[in-house]
């Protein structure tokens, strides 16, 4: 007699191998949103530090460095934030400020919060740094959103220290 596989064994062996791969490729989806996220995050942190080293660094815009150092712009909603230099030392982005324009390169990612309030604008001041924020706060948030609900905060304190959570 032959050992051979029966018919119901090769449907339930097959079964289980598409159960597990539609599982696979649910679970990478939701990872691979995720992942963009994250990514959101870290590029709006690292734009965060670059304002502060361009201030700490003493770059010049136009010849001069700007009185009141550099910044960074962020309103809610929105997918953009601005880089500016704050020429007329108030601590705030006013038009005709800004250096650069970023859209974040993540789809689906919006700048969902700004905690106090929003608009904010946070500059940068040598030496040391010195950090302003155009709002009273010893530190602020600004929570990113994806198109699923989930969520990633970026803390920065009065020292300048940026963490995401």
């Amino acid at each position: 007699m032959k050992k051979a596989f029966t018919l119901v064994e090769l449907l339930v062996a097959i079964s289980i191998i598409v159960l597990l791969t539609g599982i696979v490729i649910l679970n990478f989806r939701s990872g691979g949103d995720q992942l963009a996220l994250e990514r959101a995050a870290n590029q709006v942190a690292q734009d965060i530090k670059k304002a502060m080293e361009m201030a700490l660094g003493g770059k010049e815009k136009g010849g001069s460095f700007p009185q009141g150092g550099y910044g960074i712009y962020f309103s809610a909603p929105s997918n953009s934030y601005v880089l500016f230099a704050d020429n007329n030392s108030n601590g705030s982005y006013n038009l005709g400020e800004e250096i650069k324009t970023i859209s974040l390169q993540e789809k689906n990612i919006t700048i969902y919060n700004i905690s106090p309030s929003s608009p904010l604008s946070i500059t940068f001041l040598p030496p040391v740094p010195e950090v302003k924020f155009s709002v009273s706060a010893s530190s602020v948030t600004i929570t990113l959103r994806d198109n699923r609900g989930r969520t990633k905060t970026i803390f920065i304190n009065q020292v300048g220290l940026v963490e995401i959570q």
